[in-house]
């Protein structure tokens, strides 16, 4: 709604351009922002895999002026990471075999998840 973006008065715009069913695409984004004055700045997130997702932490934090919270927030989020990461570990030595996992973003139509999601699975 490019008359409520105007009311608003938005600094920045976050977007993503990574899926074109999820979110408005990426040029869109930029004709509406174009026009809005002052000018927003946009900030395009795309993560492919689950470390992009934690560097867009700190974009993001950077973007808001606030690095120092977001530098402590993936600290936080990296240390629950390996917690969980040595909590699996453990679990599959004592499993006789590994866990079949499917993971469906849409059921139709069906749409595997992609991404970073097969990384967290094999976490």
């Amino acid at each position: 709604d490019e008359q409520q973006l105007c009311d608003l008065n938005v600094d920045l715009i976050l977007t993503q351009d990574l899926c074109r069913v999820c979110a408005i695409d990426l040029r869109t984004v930029e004709r509406v922002a174009a026009r809005l004055s002052p000018r927003p700045r946009i900030l395009c997130l795309n993560p492919q895999n689950l470390d992009d997702v934690l560097h867009n932490l700190l974009e993001t934090g950077e973007a808001v002026g606030l690095a120092m919270t977001a530098n402590n927030a993936l600290a936080s989020l990296s240390a629950r990471l390996h917690a969980v990461d040595a909590c699996v570990a453990s679990r599959r030595r004592l499993q006789k075999r590994a866990t079949n996992v499917a993971f469906i973003e849409w059921s139709d139509p069906l749409y595997i998840g992609g991404h970073w999601t097969p990384q967290l699975i094999e976490r």
